[in-house]
């Protein structure tokens, strides 16, 4: 059995693309959600500084 490389090589480009894609959709996501998180928390640190008279 002959191992062919250019397909060996063309299935690896696109399993590593297809690798690359994913982590790219799933570094997005959690760029995402820290960003939602940083503006829940601000708001909630807005919220008790208020509460509590820090701030007019």
């Amino acid at each position: 059995m002959k191992f062919s490389t250019p397909d060996f090589m063309h299935c690896s480009r696109r399993t590593l693309m297809l690798f690359v894609l994913s982590a790219n959709v799933v570094g997005w996501i959690v760029i995402i959600a820290l960003i939602w998180a940083g503006c829940e928390v601000a708001q909630w640190a807005l919220e008790c500084l208020r509460s509590s008279g820090v701030l007019a």
